[in-house]
């Protein structure tokens, strides 16, 4: 997610991603301090009724199928914290497996297994539909 100085208290533009562990989609402790900051900033009424799309991925590891399961849990784990963290903004998760990867050239590199986020706004039935076009 990019942060803009349009998103709350936060400045500046910044991108944010939760990484996770092999075959997982349990929160890591060392990512509780990125999910708190985009707690805050989906908190702020700066964002209340805004639209974001909160992307899970996966590696290139596993099938297709597995992979598109795993990525949604993870938005779903995120999309969850989120929301006890008060936020205003509508969250919409969504997996993509290893459809998105970060370092095409190396699949299985961790960096590739994560969630980013992403502000829609008029187009965003498209950009949703383009994502979930990716696991079907």
């Amino acid at each position: 997610m990019r942060l803009s100085t349009t998103v709350g208290r936060f400045g500046g533009e910044e991108e944010i991603e939760i990484e996770f562990d092999f075959n997982s989609h349990k929160l890591r402790a060392d990512q509780l301090d990125k999910v708190s900051t985009l707690a805050a900033a989906f908190a702020d009424d700066i964002n209340a009724g805004k639209l974001y799309a909160i992307v899970g991925h996966t590696d290139g590891k596993g099938s297709d199928s597995y992979n598109c399961k795993l990525s949604a849990k993870r938005a779903a784990t995120i999309t969850s914290a989120l929301l006890v963290g008060g936020a205003k903004a509508y969250l919409q998760p969504i997996g993509v497996g290893e459809g998105l990867l970060k370092d095409a050239a190396n699949p299985a590199n961790a960096q590739n297994r994560r969630v980013s986020f992403l502000k829609l706004d008029d187009n965003a039935e498209t950009v949703i539909n383009a994502f979930k076009a990716l696991c079907d």
